[in-house]
């Protein structure tokens, strides 16, 4: 028992670890509205990548974790919004 509740804990850290990290990555990119040209369809790629890592990271434990729903929900919202920046120039 000592084991598995060891493994939970190594595992919590693990995601908050990793969703710091995320977070950490997403702060250091540039504002979508703020690129122009070919740079922007990259910048938008790397948004989107980020935040379908916080889903990625967080879908595990989204049906037994309100906190981690939330997470998938705000990244999948980010993503839908980013999307629609892509335009035709």
């Amino acid at each position: 028992m000592t084991s598995h509740i060891f493994l939970i804990s190594t595992l919590d850290d693990y995601v908050r670890r990793a969703d710091s990290a995320i977070f950490e990555f997403v702060s250091t990119l540039p504002a979508v509205d703020s690129v122009s040209g070919p740079i922007k369809a990259s910048v938008i790629s790397s948004h989107v990548m980020a935040y379908f890592a916080f889903i990625r990271l967080h879908q595990l434990n989204a049906q037994r974790d309100s906190g981690a729903y939330m997470r998938c929900v705000q990244a999948a919202r980010y993503i839908a919004e980013l999307l629609g920046n892509f335009t035709m120039e």
